[in-house]
């Protein structure tokens, strides 16, 4: 196997990273620090992407999100406010379910997202901590275009997501077995940033270490993981509706995949 990912390959097929958290007033200074990599950027509040929505950023793709996880952004959810920006941004994220926020306001408004997403036609980013089941069971009526962001759900609960057409984003904080469950035409390249550093992701879009794990798990080289992993993120795109409102750079990367 090769060690490292080719020069014409890492030049056609950039490093990929579907779920990394970005401040949306990075500046451009900052963002060249992450070099060719083509990273989506969730948010954890509306208020997040308010800011993220007025960024025309060719290597990033901005996502509008309602952390599950953060109370306030739970309480701060404006539906009218979500849509506006859904149809704005390219993808969903980070929007889901978590075990440190619960009641029915939390299921409410996770699914007036998904609808919502549904409608504008876009990739979702679902967190789903401590709240596997509920999320896997939330999305089952119409999962395409809809990712699971670091899952660590049972074997059976991927494969049931697997079968609605979800996909899922890993990272390499994950451990063997997790990584082993997904299947490898379901999965997709996450950094996590900054939640990963101890496992190697020094940055949005710094996936070395995860393409170094992933490859022997699942036989492939590093060109030949990357290349599927765009071939997958394509599939999300076109299940989803909207692959021609990717970034140009983006899109020209996953129709030559």
């Amino acid at each position: 196997m090769n060690s490292g990912v080719s020069p014409s390959l890492d030049e056609l097929l950039p490093p990929l990273d579907v779920h990394a958290h970005v401040d949306p007033t990075v500046t451009q200074q900052q963002l060249r620090s992450l070099g060719s990599a083509f990273v989506f950027a969730v948010t954890r509040s509306l208020a997040e992407a308010e800011q993220a929505s007025t960024r025309v950023d060719p290597r990033l793709v901005w996502g509008v999100g309602v952390h599950p996880g953060v109370l306030g952004s739970i309480e701060d959810y404006n539906p009218q406010q979500f849509r506006r920006l859904a149809d704005r941004l390219l993808f969903v994220g980070e929007i889901g379910l978590d075990r440190r926020v619960s009641g029915p306001r939390a299921t409410e408004v996770l699914h007036d997202m998904l609808e919502a997403a549904r409608d504008a036609r876009r990739l979702c980013s679902l967190h789903s901590t401590g709240r596997q089941a509920a999320v896997v069971e939330a999305i089952s009526d119409s999962a395409g275009g809809m990712i699971l962001h670091w899952f660590t759900g049972s074997a059976r609960l991927v494969q049931r997501a697997a079968e609605a057409g979800a996909y899922f984003s890993v990272n390499a904080g994950m451990n063997d077995v997790q990584l082993r469950a997904v299947p490898p035409d379901r999965m997709l390249p996450e950094s996590d940033f900054p939640f990963t550093r101890k496992a190697g992701s020094s940055r949005p879009g710094d996936i070395e270490a995860l393409e170094r794990r992933v490859a022997p798990l699942v036989g492939k080289t590093r060109d030949e993981l990357r290349q599927s992993w765009y071939q997958n993120l394509r599939a999300a795109f076109l299940a989803s509706g909207r692959i021609e409102d990717a970034p140009t750079g983006l899109r020209t990367a996953l129709l030559s995949a």
